[in-house]
């Protein structure tokens, strides 16, 4: 069991899990979700990881993926009917940007399994299947 969540220990998972990640200018780690026929720019997605507060927020864009201001309501739909559809995460559009969040508050001991499968992986695949149903 994991009693507080740290910077190494959840790294470690990462790395356990077998994600390729890097650490950006604020200290966060990162993947890049390279992009394929199903969504066709790379998500990255971010791992956020408050020690202090005993959070991991994961937060998801496509850096070189904006919304034309025509395409705004069609954009909004489909944040809302993924929003309206999904527990997990959350999508936003915020000018012309979509992002993707989802946060876990882990102030009580949870197993390396809980956070390997639900922070990492659930999260890395809703912020993937989300981009992707953007194309549909």
């Amino acid at each position: 069991m994991i009693d507080k969540i740290t910077k190494a220990k959840f790294r470690q998972l990462l790395d356990e899990v077998g994600y390729r990640t890097a650490i950006d200018s604020d200290g966060d780690f990162y993947t890049i979700l390279d992009a394929d026929d199903d969504f066709d720019h790379d998500v990255n997605v971010f791992y956020i990881v408050n020690e202090e507060n005993h959070t991991v927020s994961v937060l998801a864009g496509a850096a070189d993926f904006e919304v034309r201001d025509s395409d705004k309501a069609n954009a909004l739909l489909k944040c809302n009917q993924w929003n309206m559809g999904h527990l997990l995460g959350t999508a936003y559009l915020k000018g012309n940007v979509i992002e993707y969040r989802t946060g876990f508050f882990l102030d009580e001991p949870v197993s390396e399994i809980y956070i390997k499968a639900n922070v990492i992986k659930e999260s890395t695949g809703n912020a993937w299947r989300f981009f992707c149903s953007l194309k549909k």
